[in-house]
């Protein structure tokens, strides 16, 4: 029995119950047993005090027999001052995160970038947030590159192409994903054929994982791939594969859907006798709808009846194939569209296919008229079609034509882009004119909790100044509003410290 294992079972069974220390050949217990003037208790006390001492002296520490990385070159961009520095911070710390972004292009077009010791927090937050990837590389100058390499899960910083097949066959999931979206950034091609390349050997989620990723760089060449996928024994699969194929114009799918939807729909006349838009409602799917993601047994399952599942046929048709079909304007088409004994839900369906054909001209006609019968995912695609998205909406925030401050609340979120003063301030008031609802109130903590990251500095201090005048209504709900006004105050102070401390 070694001594720790006779120490463990003296302290397990008691010197009351016999256990005692052996003589052996250790030098440690012959030290011990040389203390016959102790007691067995104090001999005992002694040995482990004195292995404690042997394990801490005897530890040799292990050797890393890898060669040292190549040394980092010269950064030749200066640094960020201290005060910047303190901003970033308090940005990764959570504080203003939504800032970041305008904090990091600033960076760049000063061409400054983030000193040493900002650095390992800066990766972590790009291993965190894909979105900001693009944005904090050029600010992390060649050091950062340099420690990013020495951790393969830092990899999207740096990326050597040229090893892409090692990373694909040993890497992680997530090591494969981070390389097969940057592939796809510059060769995408290459980028499908990893995934080919494995795919029978994939489980389930790993191929829904990889097959999703291929958005990026999408085009005609990856249909037959993904038409392929339309098989796959994986529900998950098969739905990305639907997916990625309606953004293909060209597809076989989207051709298949374009049939079937036109068959679909005829011209009628209401009651009214205005022409509208009949819909014939699917009622069951055969197995080509069944491989085309229409699954009609599943529809209560997944919360869509018929009817929605006709439309998500007829949301891959265009404006322009409506209009050649039926021989119709785009100003027909939309007015018929919008004629109140129709198909309430011919609107969306519409708006779904401008989207996907980038219709702007369509777009234009769709916004602001139809705003309240079109899903608010398709508000900011819509609205980014347009040519001058910032008039749109202070023209439509002056002729609300009925529609409540509370309505275009989703329309304003989905805006993310820098708010001109005109937009900002209209807002501003309009907001302070709702603010007599419950609705109101919360949204400034809510669904408009980011509107002060779009504001434009130049407008802050009015902004500001008008937030703060009281409201004519400080009901109970009087707290969440200043939470809000203290929210957009607080935000709009730390952007312009921000800036300004990089423009020192």
């Amino acid at each position: 029995m070694s001594l720790p294992e006779a120490l463990t079972t003296i302290a397990a069974v008691g010197t009351d119950k016999g256990a005692t220390l052996r003589e052996s050949d250790d030098a440690l217990e012959q030290v011990i047993h040389k203390r016959s003037d102790l007691p067995l208790e104090g001999r005992i006390l002694l040995t482990a005090a004195g292995l404690h001492l042997q394990q801490q002296a005897g530890w040799l520490p292990g050797e890393d027999k890898r060669p040292l990385p190549e040394p980092c070159e010269p950064d030749e961009l200066p640094t960020i001052n201290t005060q910047a520095l303190y901003h970033l911070a308090l940005m990764l710390d959570g504080d203003y995160l939504g800032a970041l972004p305008e904090w990091l292009r600033e960076v760049q077009a000063r061409r400054l970038r983030i000193p040493e010791e900002a650095l390992p927090l800066i990766l972590e937050a790009g291993h965190k947030h894909k979105d900001l990837r693009d944005l904090i590389v050029p600010a992390l100058g060649n050091r950062g590159i340099w420690l990013a390499k020495q951790a393969s899960s830092r990899q999207w910083a740096w990326f050597d192409l040229s090893n892409a097949d090692h990373v694909w066959e040993k890497g992680s999931n997530e090591e494969r994903l981070d390389m097969l979206e940057a592939l796809r950034k510059v060769d995408p091609a290459r980028g499908r054929q990893l995934v080919e390349s494995t795919w029978k050997e994939d489980k389930a989620d790993q191929r829904a994982f990889f097959l999703n990723a291929l958005e990026t760089g999408l085009s005609m060449d990856d249909e037959p791939f993904l038409e392929a996928a339309l098989d796959d024994r994986a529900q998950d699969v098969r739905g990305g594969a639907v997916v990625l194929l309606g953004m293909l114009p060209e597809s076989r799918f989207v051709q298949r859907m374009i049939a079937r939807g036109l068959a679909l729909v005829e011209l009628d006349t209401s009651k009214a006798g205005e022409t509208i838009f009949s819909v014939h409602v699917i009622n069951k799917a055969d197995e080509a709808l069944r491989r085309d993601g229409i699954e009609l047994a599943e529809g209560k399952q997944r919360g869509l009846n018929k009817k929605q599942w006709t439309h998500s046929i007829l949301n891959h048709i265009s404006p322009e194939q409506w209009c050649q079909h039926f021989d119709l304007s785009k100003e027909d088409l939309f007015k018929i569209a919008m004629t109140a004994d129709g198909d309430e839900q011919m609107v969306n369906s519409l708006a779904w296919g401008t989207c996907r054909a980038q219709d702007a001209e369509f777009a234009r006609l769709l916004l602001p008229a139809a705003l309240s019968q079109i899903e608010v995912v398709l508000h900011g695609q819509l609205l980014k079609m347009l040519p001058n998205p910032d008039r749109v909406l202070v023209g439509l925030l002056k002729n609300r034509q009925g529609m409540s401050f509370e309505a275009l609340a989703p329309l304003l979120k989905a805006y993310d882009q820098p708010w001109s003063a005109e937009l900002a301030l209209i807002v501003c008031s309009q907001m302070i004119v709702a603010s007599q609802t419950v609705q109101t109130f919360y949204l400034l903590n809510s669904g408009l909790r980011d509107i002060p990251l779009y504001f434009p500095l130049n407008a802050s201090e009015e902004l500001i100044r008008r937030f703060s005048a009281p409201i004519k209504n400080d009901s109970n709900y009087g707290s969440a509003w200043r939470s809000g006004v203290d929210r957009i105050r607080t935000t709009l102070d730390f952007r312009r410290e921000m800036i300004a401390a990089l423009h020192t």
